[in-house]
């Protein structure tokens, strides 16, 4: 996760550009397509259940779900809301 957010070491995270508060009530408002992974960001102002963070633990869960099918992971099953618990976790400590 830090890697697509730009983050490569811990202290990294005081330069990550969290995305603005006039983006975030543009995609509440439907006029904002949301998070992308091309260029992720988070929404460090509001809880990890606000509509934005939610949107991008989504992404995430989509790009895990495709890395392991991709690399046939040799790991146990485990069901989305586990894994988003997983992302969320990740996000909180952040």
């Amino acid at each position: 996760m830090k890697g697509l957010l730009g983050i490569r070491k811990d202290k990294d995270i005081q330069y990550h550009e969290p995305i603005s508060t006039a983006v975030c009530e543009a995609f509440k408002g439907n006029n904002h397509p949301g998070p992308d992974l091309d260029n992720l960001q988070l929404d460090f102002t509001h809880p990890l259940t606000c509509e934005w963070n939610t949107q991008a633990t989504t992404l995430l869960l989509g790009l895990y779900r495709e890395t392991e099918a991709k690399q046939r992971w040799n790991v146990r099953p485990r069901g989305d809301e586990w894994v988003k618990g997983l992302i969320e976790e990740r996000m909180g400590r952040l």
